[in-house]
């Protein structure tokens, strides 16, 4: 069997893009967190009453 060279890195980017964006926990957004906080104040405060 005949040995194959392994593709470079750049190619292998070149097809797939990244595999993940590089984010820290510190990169989100204040309002985000706001908003989230809100929406899951909503949600507890509007449960149906068959799910109590």
């Amino acid at each position: 069997m005949a040995d194959v060279p392994k593709p470079s890195r750049g190619a292998i980017d070149k097809i797939f893009g990244d595999a993940l964006p590089s984010k820290e926990a510190d990169d989100d957004d204040i309002s985000t967190r706001t908003e989230d906080v809100a929406h899951e104040r909503w949600l507890r405060q509007n449960v149906p009453p068959h799910h109590e």
